[in-house]
């Protein structure tokens, strides 16, 4: 039995695009998912109402997210002082 049908107590069959979006709210403002999961939890949905079902509607009901983009973590001069004081380089190590 899929979540959604867990989820409802019903085929995913018979369900509408408003249940479908309620679901994947529920994922997102209660059960509080990351975006990766809802993308896995939204996707095989719209494969199977889309494709499977001939149902275009899920298309345009359902929302796809952008996934916030994180800035890479930088180290401070210092930080970059005390990482080059603490590696060593071997000179009898073959050079290329």
């Amino acid at each position: 039995m899929s979540p959604i049908s867990r989820h409802f107590n019903a085929a995913p069959e018979g369900l509408g695009p408003e249940q479908v979006r309620s679901y994947l709210l529920h994922l997102v403002q209660e059960r509080h998912v990351s975006w990766s999961y809802y993308n896995q939890a939204r996707c095989p949905l719209r494969f199977f109402y889309r494709v499977t079902l001939g149902k275009d509607w899920v298309v345009q009901e359902v929302a796809c997210p952008k996934v916030p983009k994180r800035l890479p973590v930088a180290l401070s001069p210092e930080e970059l002082v005390r990482f080059f004081k603490g590696s060593t380089i071997s000179s009898t190590a073959p050079s290329s």
